[in-house]
């Protein structure tokens, strides 16, 4: 935050945060209703109240086009947003640890490999044919084709692939070259799966 802001009213900080947010989520945000939940009872009629100054000329332009509706809760009762405002000093040893997520992909691929015969099969000439070392690899379970993961025609994970990397809400709907590209940055699947 600014210097300038900093030094700012509540109010001129509330709302500079509300259209920060929407800023960056507004992809997300464009087409669905959302609420603002605020615990400035100044802002719960922004709608209503009359803009006198330019400042508020400017928030309330960054919010025209979306369907929001902001509802007044008050401090005490807004615990998410003033637990979320106040820093702890301690150091809490359940913040230290670490998880990961591992998609589904990876899973189907480690089990694909683990126990079809068809994925055994593809370690095994991996291990053992000295010109597949050098495109493939097997690392923690999974095939690698040149460092990206190679996707068996078996796995029957093709068609989720394409799923997610095209009709997904992070795919986007890109159309196929741009989806293609996106899945190749990451996977490979050859026409012929002969050559290793």
């Amino acid at each position: 935050m600014s210097t300038r802001l900093q030094v700012s009213s509540v109010y001129e900080r509330e709302m500079f945060a509300i259209t920060e947010a929407i800023r960056k989520w507004r992809h997300y945000l464009l087409g669905w209703k959302f609420f603002i939940y605020t615990d400035q009872q100044s802002l719960h009629s922004l709608l209503t109240q009359t803009i006198q100054t330019p400042a508020q000329h400017k928030w309330l332009s960054k919010l025209l086009g979306f369907d929001y509706e902001i509802l007044y809760t008050p401090g005490k009762d807004n615990v998410v947003a003033d637990a979320l405002s106040r820093h702890s000093t301690a150091c809490f040893v359940s913040l230290l640890a670490m998880s990961t997520v591992t998609p589904s992909v990876l899973v189907g691929l480690r089990s694909f490999y683990a126990s079809h015969t068809a994925g055994q099969s593809l370690l095994h000439r991996i291990r053992h044919n000295p010109s597949s070392k050098l495109t493939f690899s097997n690392a923690h379970g999974l095939v690698l084709y040149e460092s990206r993961l190679f996707i068996s025609k078996q796995t029957g994970l093709r068609s989720l692939l394409l799923s997610e990397f095209h009709s997904s809400i992070i795919g986007g709907h890109s159309g196929a070259p741009a989806t293609f590209a996106r899945l190749a940055a990451s996977f490979y699947w050859p026409k012929d799966e002969g050559r290793c």
